[in-house]
């Protein structure tokens, strides 16, 4: 039986019931089901039926029904708006940005996203794009622009004084390279 995603009426009067015979007549036989729970890591989504057909002595026999679930639809997602962040006091972490809300008519969305390349210098930009999906790969998307802002100047470490003789090199590979990092971009050293 195949249903569509939602439907919650799954009652035996609408979708069949089992039907058992006996060698000592059919008023002796007592049928009852019990279902699984609905499995929605799988496509497509399911609940199994088991029918179980028990005679006066104490026979039994099983049958299942497989109750499936039509998935066509993409999981539905809440776009982030574009955010702005000074990475010297957070990061990039979809814990600090955000993480969108998704959900499925059928079970259970999984979310993933991928990082665009960094675009511009002071502020830098990206694209970070989300992806939602579900056990049938039906897929949606959205967008979100990160912007990152540097307030904070690169922390500069000097080389320690340098001696030298009269007449030879002072260039850094002589006297020593100072080094400097910063939280948000890559640092250009100049002497």
């Amino acid at each position: 039986m195949l249903l569509t995603c939602g439907d919650g009426n799954i009652d035996p009067s609408e979708l069949g019931v089992a039907e058992a015979f006996d060698a000592c007549g059919e008023d002796f036989i007592t049928i009852s089901f019990e279902d699984s729970e609905y499995q929605s890591n799988v496509c497509p989504p399911r609940i199994v039926r088991t029918w179980t057909a028990v005679d006066t002595c104490g026979n039994a026999s099983n049958c299942e029904q497989m109750i499936l679930f039509d998935d066509q639809e993409a999981p539905l997602m809440d776009c982030l708006d574009a955010i702005t962040i000074n990475c010297s006091e957070a990061t990039t972490d979809p814990e600090f940005t955000g993480t969108p809300a998704a959900e499925d008519a059928c079970g259970e969305a999984f979310l993933e996203y991928l990082d665009g390349p960094l675009d511009g210098d002071c502020p830098a930009s990206f694209v970070r794009s989300w992806e939602a999906s579900d056990a049938c790969g039906n897929t949606s998307y959205c967008y979100q622009v990160i912007t990152l802002i540097d307030e904070e100047p690169p922390t500069l470490v000097c080389p320690p004084e340098a001696m030298i003789s009269c007449g030879a090199s002072f260039e850094p590979y002589n006297t020593g390279n100072a080094t400097a990092s910063d939280q948000c971009l890559d640092v250009i050293l100049s002497y």
